[in-house]
């Protein structure tokens, strides 16, 4: 099995998991793991474009451990129009999926991964750990309160991570047909 293939396999066991945790919205404190679940099925899925494109020696990068993609996923769609016209059909999925409004979901998920913070900072809104909103001993926040992460937010998480999951998984198993 190729990395790409991997990546993907992984993406779609979490957005599995993200719609199970979803359910029927009923239970505001797992909003926290539905986006978390949604952060990793992106982040999956971008990797799995990253690490086809680089076998095919159409991105100039190997995936690497960074849990933040929004800048990779940036990358991949600016690279996209220098692709050989063969591929015309998978850059204008490329550039479709990756759409700004896209790309802005993608930053904001990037922006809840858990990571510890620059020393004197305050620990961030994340999806898996205590944070605080404000410097002090008692501002701390769990991000399974029912007020850290609204429905709408988490929903256009998921959406994103569906929608990009998808698409993902047609371009990368077209360019792996194309680049043995």
């Amino acid at each position: 099995m190729r990395e790409s293939t991997a990546w993907l396999v992984q993406a779609k066991s979490d957005i599995g998991a993200a719609n199970k945790l979803a359910g029927g919205w009923t239970q505001p404190e797992m909003y926290c793991q539905v986006a978390a679940k949604a952060q990793q099925a992106v982040e999956k899925s971008v990797k799995a474009l990253q690490s086809a494109l680089h076998h095919a020696g159409l991105f100039g990068s190997a995936v690497g451990s960074a849990h933040q993609v929004s800048r990779v996923a940036s990358a991949i769609r600016a690279a996209a129009p220098g692709w050989p016209k063969a591929l015309k059909a998978q850059r204008d999925k490329v550039t479709s999926i990756l759409s700004d409004a896209r790309l802005q979901t993608i930053k904001a998920l990037d922006a809840i991964v858990p990571q510890y913070p620059a020393p004197g900072d305050l620990p961030k809104r994340n999806t898996e750990y205590p944070f605080q909103v404000v410097a002090g001993r008692d501002t701390f926040r769990a991000p399974a309160e029912p007020a850290v992460f609204s429905k709408k937010e988490v929903e256009r998480f998921l959406n994103c991570a569906r929608q990009l999951q998808l698409m993902t998984d047609k371009v990368v198993t077209a360019l792996e047909q194309a680049y043995p």
